[in-house]
C-alpha cells in the first residue's frame, strides 16, 4: 500500500474512532465482570477500516500479568495476519503500559489511539508504570503515530468506579 493510500484511509478511519473506542470500551466493561482491571482494546486495517481483534484484559482470571487488552488483542490479530501489522491500529482504553507499547512496536502497528493518559489514571490512584508511550515510541525511533484522549470522559468513568 502505498504511503498516500494510507494517509487518505487514515483521514476516513478518524472519523470513526469514537466508534472504535465504543468496542474498546465494551470490552472494558467485560474485563470488569470477569474480575480483571477494566482495560479494553480493539485492531483496526486502516484501508478496510475492519476489526481483526478485539480483547480486555484478563490478568486476574489467568493469573498472567502480562494479559493485557493490548497484548490478547495482538495475539488474536498475529494469528490472523501475522506478526506484521504495519496496516493497523490500535484503539485502547488506556494509555498502553511500557510492555504493551513495546509489543506495538516489534509488531510494527502503524497507530494508537487511546483515551486515559499514564498520567491520569495516576491521578485517579491507579499503579502504572510512569513511561508514556510517545517517549519509548521516540527512544525505539519507531514511526508509530498516537492519538490521546477519544471518549476520554466516558473512559475516566469506569476507571473512577
Amino acid at each position: 500500500m502505498e504511503d498516500a493510500e494510507i494517509r487518505d484511509a487514515e483521514k476516513q478511519l478518524e472519523k470513526e474512532y469514537e466508534r472504535y473506542m465504543h468496542i474498546a470500551l465494551e470490552e472494558a466493561y467485560k474485563s470488569l465482570k470477569e474480575g480483571n482491571n477494566g482495560f479494553g482494546a480493539v485492531v483496526v486495517i486502516v484501508k478496510k477500516r475492519e476489526i481483526i481483534a478485539k480483547a480486555h484484559d484478563t490478568e486476574n482470571v489467568d493469573s498472567d500479568p502480562t494479559a493485557h487488552a493490548e497484548l490478547n488483542a495482538i495475539r488474536i490479530a498475529s494469528k490472523k495476519f501475522g506478526k506484521d501489522l504495519s496496516e493497523s491500529i490500535l484503539f485502547s482504553t488506556h494509555e498502553p503500559c511500557p510492555m504493551c507499547t513495546t509489543a506495538l512496536i516489534w509488531a510494527r502497528i502503524q497507530g494508537i489511539v487511546y483515551s486515559v493518559s499514564i498520567k491520569e489514571a495516576l491521578e485517579l490512584g491507579r499503579t502504572r508504570i510512569d513511561l508514556p508511550c510517545e517517549e519509548l515510541i521516540e527512544r525505539a525511533n519507531a514511526p508509530i503515530w498516537v492519538k490521546k484522549g477519544v471518549l476520554k470522559e466516558k473512559c475516566i468513568t469506569l476507571y473512577e468506579s
